[in-house]
């Protein structure tokens, strides 16, 4: 259960990049037809090795705000660039 009440955390397979700082990295994620690119704290991925120029594979951890008959609509954390921070994710693994 999420700390907020919330329904939990859907994990979503990204590529991962180093960031300007220690403890952020950038994150791509496709979610529908749709890339979306963030910053995140590093305690929203979960990845193998650390993040490099080119990318490595691993997972965002993004809140699940709720079901809904088309899906999960899922709070993206950090900054999220060009879209909105509230999107459906209808791809679960």
């Amino acid at each position: 259960m999420s700390s907020n009440g919330g329904p939990g955390i859907v994990k979503i397979p990204a590529m991962i990049y180093r960031g300007m700082f220690d403890r952020e990295v950038q994150v791509t994620v496709e979610i529908g037809r749709e890339q979306i690119n963030l910053i995140v704290s590093v305690d929203s991925v979960e990845i193998s090795e650390p993040p490099n120029d080119q990318g490595i594979k691993g997972v965002l951890c993004a809140e699940i705000v709720e079901k809904t008959r088309d899906g999960l609509l899922i709070d993206l954390p950090g900054e999220v660039q060009g879209v909105s921070s509230r999107v459906t994710y209808t791809s679960v693994r």
